[in-house]
């Protein structure tokens, strides 16, 4: 048996076990990315975990017909958590509709934006002697251990639920070593720190003009100096879009082609903001004025030279 983080005393949880007569369910914690803490039981009340409380009667887990899967290896395989959740259409307390939601943001709208990419996720199992024999807010656990820990891989939303899998961190044992490559390009990330530079200093701000499209975006802006758009990305900051973010591929003559289309039609006066792209050469860096910060090995050979 995995060893209890929380029970209420030393030993119950395994004795509770051994009796034979128990009831359990599972307690999901999904920790975003900006920090925002969901938590979620699969029981029929919330659960009180010493003061921490797992909702219930927000989104469901565990639809009829779709238990959830664990897929657990030996040595350093990647561990897998399967499930699927639907968020309330109506609350039927009060009648608002859309209830459920992640910062601010509709549950599902919130997942479509990116709310849940990178989130950590945790799965523990309660263990109670007996549900509650009376109408209860809260049922209390004789004992809590995980079952799972790891982060959020796929995020597949359908009509009416959304399908997650999480990894285990043991994933992280797949990247790439050493840290840094030794190439001609840069290593940074525009804006990161070890580029250096302040997006704040570099962003452009307007709205979109007459006759745009989800995929080319016409503005009256034309890159700061030093500066270009393709490899960039826009930030839409109002309409139906707002909040949602592209890659731009190309730019010309005050039109921005992104890489992939928007979900919702852009009108004329939606606002956005642009941040300007990088190819990682030192003739962008130097138009950018910030060379000695440059992280690639412009001379380095190539892999195929031979010697």
């Amino acid at each position: 048996m995995k060893t209890p983080w929380y029970e209420t005393s030393a030993g119950a949880t395994a004795a509770l076990l051994l009796s034979g007569a128990w009831v359990d369910c599972d307690l999901y914690t999904i920790t975003t990315p900006s920090g925002t803490v969901l938590r979620y039981a699969t029981g029929d009340l919330n659960v009180d975990v010493s003061g921490t409380i797992y909702y219930c009667n927000l989104a469901l887990v565990d639809l009829a017909g779709r238990t959830p899967r664990g897929h657990w290896k030996v040595g350093t395989g990647v561990d897998t958590w399967q499930w699927m959740m639907a968020p309330r259409a109506v609350d039927p307390a009060t009648g608002t509709a859309n209830p459920d939601t992640i910062n601010s943001l509709p549950w599902t709208e919130a997942i479509l934006k990116g709310a849940l990419d990178g989130a950590d996720v945790q799965v523990d199992r309660a263990i109670f002697s007996a549900w509650p024999a009376q109408l209860a807010s809260k049922a209390f656990p004789t004992g809590v251990f995980t079952l799972f820990k790891g982060f959020m891989g796929a995020c597949d939303v359908g009509d009416s639920a959304v399908a997650f899998t999480a990894i285990s961190y043991m994933d992280l044992l797949s990247s790439n070593s050493p840290r840094n490559v030794w190439q001609a390009g840069c290593r940074w990330t525009l804006f990161d720190a070890g580029c250096g530079l302040s997006a704040a200093a570099w962003d452009q701000s307007s709205t979109v003009q007459s006759g745009s499209t989800p995929l080319v975006i016409n503005t009256s802006l034309s890159p700061l100096s030093g500066s270009t758009f393709p490899l960039g990305r826009i930030l839409f900051t109002g309409g139906q879009n707002n909040g949602f973010a592209r890659g731009i591929r190309s730019f010309s003559g005050g039109a921005l082609t992104l890489t992939a289309p928007l979900f919702w039609p852009v009108n004329t006066g939606d606002g956005f903001t642009i941040f300007p792209g990088c190819d990682k050469t030192t003739t962008a860096c130097s138009a950018f004025s910030n060379l000695a910060n440059f992280g690639g090995q412009p001379y380095i050979p190539k892999a195929t030279t031979a010697l």
